[in-house]
């Protein structure tokens, strides 16, 4: 808060002295893969496969929602996931139920999240 006051002063022209403090830092909340398999369950189709691939893969939400069938060996079970944010492409091999909600999925356009517009509202729907 400290930090967003302190641009809101600059913008404002306010003169205040910013005090020192030292953060407090706490461990992230992780849930339990039962927590996350439970809102899988309870998602549409096509996000239950975006979460699931997410959880999978911890790729980022960008580089899910850019995946084409093309990027999806059938035979080898394996993904290939290309690099966003100047990280590096990465292979992973997908477990049966992932390879499952994507039979489920009509193969109608090139990309696989084309139910979507865009990852905004794919991002909203979640």
């Amino acid at each position: 808060m400290v930090f967003a006051y302190d641009l809101f002063a600059k913008w404002r022209g306010i003169q205040w002295q910013r005090p020192r403090y030292k953060a407090i830092r706490v461990l992230p909340f992780i849930p339990q893969e039962r927590e996350i398999d439970d809102v899988i369950a309870g998602c549409n189709n096509y996000l239950a496969l975006f979460v699931q691939i997410a959880k999978e893969t911890g790729a980022r939400a960008g580089e899910i929602f850019r995946l084409e069938w093309s990027d999806i060996d059938f035979e080898g079970r394996t993904i290939n996931i290309i690099a966003e944010k100047g990280s590096n492409p990465r292979n992973f091999r997908l477990s049966n139920k992932v390879l499952n909600m994507l039979d489920r999925i009509r193969k109608q356009e090139q990309k696989i999240f084309n139910h979507y517009v865009n990852l905004n509202s794919l991002r909203r729907c979640f």
